[in-house]
């Protein structure tokens, strides 16, 4: 037995032709091998960020409410979201197409930007409407967007996207900062204006969920004005759609709107960086929101 395993083993630790040589060398080249493999994943397909920065606008503005709803929802993938406030859909186009903002997604509406003016970025799709409310004073008679030539119409602040949205549409109307009064307020701050008169009108859009929008439809002493003229908008403006709140759906026994008020929107997108971690974008990107029950295409 001895001098067969002699055979198979001499003295330098040789078994089969293999020395423990050829055994370490072995053992480099398949760790040299594992190394480049991890090495190559980690560049090619890099592990998802734990923290991400959304843009999503000012106080109470309809993207401050998108971008809790999407951080409750990162929430359940483990990613913590950093939400930036700002001035709306400009600045956050300005802030996705900066590579050294660090925001990483962003909300923005129809009728402000196209993909020239942000070939970095990617659209995954429209999520839901931001319809653009006109509110007035109850004791007077508004059918028209012309009838607001000479009047303080408070429009959005400076650099947001509802300010561009209202601004096209009353233009065509012939109402321009030259003939009227177009003020630069937040929806908090526009609401206040109306309510003591330093404003004839409001031209702003609301999140659906708002505390402010509710007051509105709900107090006798303002009305929603109903764009009949809205299929004309949408035609002369393809960015815009035209949807209508049914008669009484607001309070049903006291009929609440009285009648169909027509009204127009913009559909709201999500742009994303193109090198957005695809763990990050799969997440965001199957969650679309619905049209609020008090609305109907």
């Amino acid at each position: 037995m001895r001098t067969e395993l002699d055979s198979r083993l001499n003295g330098t630790g040789e078994m089969l032709g293999y020395t423990r040589g050829h055994l370490f060398m072995a053992l480099a080249v398949t760790a040299c091998a594992v190394g480049m493999v991890w090495l190559v994943l980690a560049i090619l397909i890099p592990a998802p960020p734990s923290k991400i920065v959304i843009a999503g606008s000012f106080r109470g503005g309809h993207y401050e409410s998108l971008v809790l709803r999407y951080k409750a929802i990162l929430a359940k993938s483990h990613v913590d979201v950093d939400v930036r406030t700002t001035a709306g859909a400009i600045e956050n186009l300005k802030l996705l197409n900066d590579r050294n903002s660090g925001i990483q997604i962003g909300f923005m509406q129809g009728g402000v930007a196209n993909s020239e003016q942000a070939p970095d970025l990617l659209s995954l799709g429209r999520i839901d409407y931001q319809v653009f409310w006109l509110f007035y004073p109850a004791g007077e008679t508004l059918n028209d967007l012309v009838e607001l030539k000479g009047k303080r119409i408070a429009v959005g602040p400076e650099g947001s996207g509802t300010r561009i949205v209202t601004q096209k549409i009353l233009e065509v109307s012939g109402v321009t900062s030259e003939n009227s009064t177009l003020m630069s307020l937040t929806p908090r701050r526009a609401v206040d204006a109306l309510k003591d008169g330093s404003a004839d009108a409001i031209f702003l859009n609301f999140s659906p969920d708002s505390a402010m929008l509710d007051t509105l439809l709900n107090s006798p002493k303002f009305r929603p004005m109903s764009f009949t003229d809205a299929e004309a908008l949408t035609r002369i403006f393809p960015f815009l759609v035209r949807l209508v709140m049914p008669r009484g759906v607001i309070d049903y026994q006291n009929k609440v709107p009285a009648a169909d008020v027509i009204l127009i929107a913009t559909t709201n997108v999500v742009l994303v960086r193109k090198e957005t971690h695809p763990a990050i974008i799969d997440p965001v990107s199957y969650t679309h929101l619905t049209l609020p029950t008090i609305l109907r295409v």
